[in-house]
C-alpha cells in the first residue's frame, strides 16, 4: 500500500501590501498566524477577507501527478459600496449578512463594501453610530454576481398584526410590532392600530428615485368583528 503524502502549498504574497485577515466561508485554505500567508489544506473554494476589507476567492486544485494542492486567489471585483449617507445614517457603521455564502459585508468608517458571492437573497443589517438600523434587501445576480440592493423601511408601527394571506411574508415581515417592506405589492392583515381592531391594507412600492421600499399608511378595509356572546 502507497499513500501519496498531499503537501500544503501558499501564497506567500495574499496581494501586494494586504495580509489575510479571516476565512469567511468555506474549509479549502487556512491562515498563518501574521495574515501574510494562505495555505491550501482541502480541494475546494474559500473566501477570505483581506485587511483593506475586500475580498479574495481562493481556488484549491490537487495536482495529479505530484499529489500536490495548487492554489490561486482573485480579489472579487462583484461589489457595491454603500455610504452612511446613502442610507439616512451617521457615523461609523456596523453591518451583518444573514447568508455570507451569498454575499459579505466589510465595514470602514462611514461606509461598507457589500460584496457578490453567489446568487441569491440575504438580508444585510446595518446599524450606525447612534444606534438606527436600516435592513437591505440584497439580491446577488446569477450571471456576474453583480450586487443590488433595497432598503427596507420599517415605517409602520401598528400592534397583534397577523397576514391574512401566507404567501405576503414575501411582501412583509412582521418583527414585533413593526412592518418591515420586503418587496412591492397589496397586502392585508388583521391588527389594531389607534385602537381599531379589524383588517387593515398597505401598499409596498418602491421609489423611482431613491430605490427604497416604502410602506404607506394602514387603511381600515373591515371594522366588523362578530362576537358569539
Amino acid at each position: 500500500t502507497v499513500t501519496a503524502t498531499v503537501v500544503e502549498n501558499k501564497v506567500t504574497d495574499v496581494v501586494a501590501g494586504k495580509t489575510a485577515t479571516a476565512v469567511l466561508s468555506g474549509n479549502a485554505v487556512r491562515l498563518s498566524a501574521d495574515g501574510a500567508s494562505v495555505y491550501a489544506v482541502a480541494i475546494g473554494e474559500a473566501n477570505v477577507r483581506l485587511s483593506d476589507g475586500s475580498i479574495a476567492k481562493y481556488t484549491v486544485s490537487k495536482d495529479a501527478t505530484t499529489g500536490q494542492y495548487a492554489i490561486a486567489g482573485t480579489v472579487l471585483a462583484n461589489t457595491t459600496t454603500i455610504k452612511n449617507t446613502d442610507l439616512s445614517l451617521t457615523g461609523d457603521l456596523q453591518a451583518t449578512s444573514a447568508n455570507t455564502s451569498v454575499a459579505t459585508v466589510a465595514e470602514n468608517g462611514g461606509e461598507m463594501i457589500v460584496y457578490g458571492i453567489a446568487a441569491g437573497t440575504t438580508t444585510v443589517t446595518v446599524t450606525d453610530a447612534a444606534g438606527k438600523k436600516v435592513a437591505l434587501n440584497v439580491t446577488v445576480d446569477a450571471t456576474d454576481k453583480k450586487v443590488t440592493y433595497v432598503i427596507a423601511d420599517a415605517t409602520l408601527t401598528i400592534t397583534d398584526a397577523q397576514l391574512i394571506h401566507t404567501e405576503d411574508a414575501a411582501k412583509v415581515r412582521i418583527d414585533g410590532s413593526t412592518l418591515y417592506a420586503l418587496s412591492p405589492g397589496t397586502v392585508r392583515f388583521f391588527a389594531k392600530d389607534a385602537n381599531v381592531e379589524g383588517i387593515y391594507e398597505i401598499v409596498v412600492s418602491e421609489n423611482a428615485t431613491t430605490k427604497h421600499l416604502e410602506i404607506t399608511a394602514p387603511t381600515l378595509v373591515s371594522e366588523a368583528i362578530f362576537t358569539n356572546a
